[in-house]
């Protein structure tokens, strides 16, 4: 299979009974039906191509998805499916990108998206329940440790303060918790950084007008990154990084861990066969 025919992928069967055999173990509930997972993938090759096409257009070509081993694409939809979040980059709970690796080759990178993490975090078997909180100049808290629920009390008057903390709680079934913490400097430190980096490329940015809601994402991707590995929300040989993007662990860490479908009205779908001749004939028709 060479590079430039990732589609291909589609039409293999064997990578999508992979697949569906990745959602079966995955660490969380989902139950999707396998049409669900067959339009989801078809979303996700849609994203590819596009992708493909406008980096052929910026004249970025060698970081397009035609440029990386069909190899990689196949282990990182694996790796999405593992954890039981949608294929589909359109429901924003995991996302495929391309960078350039240390050699200047491209390398396909899978981030967790918001939406994926508190997914995940609401669906896994081993979690009670969990709490994402903002501490406002003016309420009481102290932190304990992260094997203790810290001491909290927030009045609705001290909304409009500033942030000045934020801590999450996860219960766990077993009765233990799992707490994460993030204070004042951290919080300013990555504010302006989103700041400066909209004004240098004159944008706009949510920490100028949400602060809350992104301080609430800032302390649930903390949490994600510190605890995902720890509840086997992902494999044993991977962590996540800040951004939410699953890299490997270090070494010193890692353990070893044509049948017609049809949609939910019955109607058939279009076989794979014919879909990826339509996409990769969009490929041609941009060149």
């Amino acid at each position: 299979m060479s590079n430039s025919n990732f589609i291909q992928l589609l039409q293999d069967k064997s990578f999508k009974e992979d697949i569906f055999a990745a959602y079966d173990k995955a660490p969380i509930e989902r139950n999707f039906q396998k049409y669900t997972v067959i339009e989801d993938l078809r979303d996700l090759f849609m994203y590819m191509c596009q992708q493909c096409n406008d980096m052929r257009s910026q004249g970025r070509q060698h970081l397009s998805f035609t440029e990386v081993p069909p190899s990689q694409i196949k282990n990182r939809i694996l790796e999405i499916a593992g954890t039981g979040l949608s294929l589909s980059p359109r429901k924003q709970e995991a996302y495929l990108s391309t960078e350039a690796s240390h050699d200047g080759n491209p390398t396909v990178e899978l981030t967790f998206g918001v939406q994926g993490m508190s997914l995940m975090f609401g669906r896994s078997n081993a979690i009670q329940a969990v709490s994402f909180n903002l501490v406002h100049e003016g309420d009481v808290f102290e932190w304990h440790g992260e094997t203790a629920i810290p001491r909290y009390s927030h009045s609705y008057l001290t909304d409009g303060n500033p942030i000045v903390a934020a801590f999450s709680v996860i219960n766990l079934k077993d009765g233990n918790v799992l707490c994460s913490y993030i204070t004042r400097q951290e919080i300013e430190f990555v504010a302006a950084q989103q700041i400066q980096q909209a004004q240098t490329f004159g944008g706009s940015t949510p920490w100028l007008s949400f602060l809350g809601r992104c301080v609430r994402n800032l302390i649930l991707r903390r949490t994600f990154r510190d605890r995902a590995h720890t509840l086997g929300l992902i494999p044993g040989t991977k962590r996540v990084d800040e951004s939410g993007r699953l890299i490997d662990a270090p070494e010193e860490e890692s353990v070893d861990v044509k049948k017609t479908e049809k949609g939910p009205d019955g109607t058939p779908m279009v076989s794979d066969d014919d879909f990826a001749a339509l996409l990769q004939s969009s490929l041609e028709q941009s060149d």
